[in-house]
């Protein structure tokens, strides 16, 4: 069974049922969590990843993990 750290970030896309992080695997300071993020800013690194992946002409790995803005992870 898998051991999850308690975190206080509630608002991180990390936090999981309001009390754990399913990011880090011991537990951290998370007020200085280096893994922070907003939804908000998990869904523009998203896009972001996208973009570059057609840049570089990668619809292979798009289609590999079906990149849907809409989506929740």
């Amino acid at each position: 069974m898998a051991m999850y750290p308690k975190c206080n970030r509630i608002d991180c896309f990390g936090n999981k049922c309001g009390s754990r992080c399913d990011i880090l695997t011991e537990q951290k300071d998370t007020d200085n969590c280096s893994f922070f993020k907003t939804d908000a800013e998990l869904e523009q690194g998203r896009a972001n990843a996208h973009k570059h992946l057609k840049v570089i002409h990668r619809e292979d790995l798009i289609k590999k993990y079906e990149y849907n803005p809409q989506r929740r992870w």
